[in-house]
């Protein structure tokens, strides 16, 4: 019966379908409402499976750094449905777990990274506080990292202030140093904290920023990396004594802030992550402000620590990127994944400052570009500057949108290449922010995209949201199929919301049509009733995420039909 509606409805079916894909914030599966007002709850986010159960947790800051508040840090387990919740609002439905900053204005959560430093196989959650104070050094930053286990969420809340509620403790080397923040005048969230492998050994190292050290010059920031090992846990690491880290890498200018975004990858596909180092502030002249981009291949340890201290100034990055013109701000944001489905990782970098036309010093359309990961890059020194180099590919902002002030990444669509999602917090007709998305694919050399002309979806949100303020990826159901997690402090009466979207395209042989292909994969994976967790491909036909495939979700896939292109 089932096989005889779907033939009729197949030559009724409409023959185009639309790009990029229109959608709604208010489609996202599962969306979480803050429980507090005026703690600017909804940024940052990120995810990691921290209880080790297969499933990723989303992780919310709500880094509220002035006014006497406590900081705090909210975390949600996965599990199986976790992408199709509906709404939950966390002043009714608690949180998993809250995390409690120890002081007031302590700015705890404003940059979240997760990782495997213990090498115990399950991520580990570091957090910052940017302007914590410790021993009289007053703004000095404190990250703690927390053990990832089976009993992560023993407890409801976890209060920093107490013993025995974190397990290492890393303290800013400076006062005023903001570790972990951004801002000239500090305490601002932002991207400042990371895990990944830099060296040949089996545990994740800890990089984190302090944008406003003196490194080379003043205010030219300094990134710290902390080789990773078993911590015993209590361990308070003072980032002030050069023996408590490996090595330090000072920002090339006066106030370029080197540190305020940090991540890792391997570019290269030496096995070894490269230490990437954005810097939006980074000048060629006198604060003109086109931004870089520095990258530091992976090496064994001791090549790292027989330098121990780099300045960006005297010794250049094995690879340096230019943004082209003065307040482009190359570098403001980034994120990697294999865009290319080459099996090597690539980067994508934003310049929310970016022109497509005149030069505009006060705002851009913003451009995203995209650094293809390459075995060429193991040896030599490059220096590619946008100015005149061609990048590998681009994404171009709408007018005056300045795409990119957050950049994530993940295989939203299933198809087994990562896909770039980047915000344009104003855009829309009443301020309402917009998540972009391109997804991956073997991009021609020089490749250029335009916003909501030619990317593939493009999420607004609601009047006066600003969606997009902060932007993850997650994999929450363990299916496989990553999900974009967003989130904006300015809605749900100043209490935040944060979004959990999941891109369910139908097109399961992915290429670009709703066919009969993909009707008979449809057939296969139809169970009726039955509720039984769809695995990939079944998981491209869940429309309402009720992990089965069933008439409902048929229902959905009809309209999409367009037989072959």
């Amino acid at each position: 019966m089932l096989r005889t509606c779907c033939v009729i409805v197949v030559l009724a079916a409409p023959l185009a379908v639309a790009a990029p894909l229109q959608r709604s914030a208010s489609d996202a599966g599962t969306t979480y409402l803050g429980a507090l007002a005026d703690l600017d709850w909804g940024r940052p986010v990120a995810s990691g499976d921290l209880d080790g159960d297969g499933y990723d947790e989303v992780i919310v800051g709500a880094s509220e750094s002035w006014g006497g508040f406590i900081s705090r840090v909210y975390v949600i387990r996965g599990g199986a449905g976790a992408h199709g919740r509906g709404t939950i609002d966390l002043a009714t439905t608690a949180a998993d777990q809250v995390i409690l900053g120890a002081a007031v204005d302590d700015n705890l959560g404003c940059s979240i990274a997760t990782g495997d430093v213990n090498g115990d196989g399950i991520d580990d959650l570091l957090i910052c506080a940017s302007t914590a104070s410790y021993g009289e050094v007053e703004g000095r930053g404190i990250a703690y990292l927390i053990y990832g286990g089976p009993n992560f969420f023993a407890s409801g809340t976890r209060d920093l202030s107490l013993s025995g509620q974190w397990d290492v403790r890393f303290l800013g080397p400076a006062a005023g140093g903001d570790m972990g923040g951004a801002n000239l005048f500090g305490g601002v969230d932002t991207h400042a904290a990371a895990i990944g492998r830099l060296d040949n050994d089996a545990y994740g190292d800890v990089i984190l920023g302090v944008h406003l050290a003196t490194g080379g010059a003043s205010g030219s920031g300094s990134v710290y990396v902390i080789f990773g090992l078993p911590f015993p846990s209590g361990a308070t690491v003072n980032l002030a004594a050069p023996p408590n880290y490996g090595v330090r890498i000072n920002g090339r200018g006066e106030y370029d802030e080197l540190g305020t975004v940090v991540l890792t990858a391997d570019l290269t596909g030496d096995g070894l992550d490269e230490l990437i180092l954005p810097d939006e502030g980074a000048s060629k002249g006198l604060f003109t402000s086109e931004g870089a981009t520095y990258i530091l291949r992976g090496r064994a340890r001791a090549a790292w620590t027989a330098v121990k201290s780099y300045n960006l100034a005297t010794r250049p990055a094995d690879i340096t990127l230019w943004g082209a013109r003065g307040y482009d701000s190359l570098g403001e944001a980034a994120a990697t994944g294999d865009f290319n489905g080459d099996g090597l990782a690539d980067l994508a970098v934003a310049a929310p400052g970016a022109d497509a036309g005149a030069w505009d010093n006060q705002i851009g359309e913003g451009f995203v570009y995209g650094l293809l990961g390459s075995t060429a890059y193991q040896t030599g020194t490059y220096t590619i500057d946008y100015a005149t180099a061609t990048p590998d590919f681009r994404i171009i902002g709408e007018y005056h949108e300045t795409l990119g002030m957050q950049v994530s990444a993940g295989d939203f669509n299933g198809d087994g290449i990562d896909d770039i999602a980047a915000a344009e917090w104003f855009a829309g007709p009443e301020d309402n922010g917009v998540v972009e998305v391109l997804f991956g694919r073997p991009f021609t050399p020089g490749a250029t995209f335009t916003a909501n002309v030619d990317t593939d979806l493009h999420i607004m949100g609601a009047a006066n949201d600003y969606i997009g303020y902060s932007l993850g990826a997650s994999d929450v159901n363990g299916d496989g199929l990553r999900e974009i997690v967003f989130g904006t402090p300015f809605n749900n009466s100043d209490r935040g919301t944060v979004y959990v979207f999941t891109y369910v395209s139908g097109d399961v042989d992915h290429d670009g049509d709703r066919d009969l292909a993909d009707f008979a994969r449809l057939q296969a994976c139809f169970i009726g009733p039955e509720k039984r967790a769809p695995v990939s491909p079944c998981v491209l036909l869940d429309f309402d995420l009720d992990e089965d495939v069933d008439m409902t979700d048929f229902a959905a896939w009809v309209p999409l039909l367009a037989g072959p292109r």
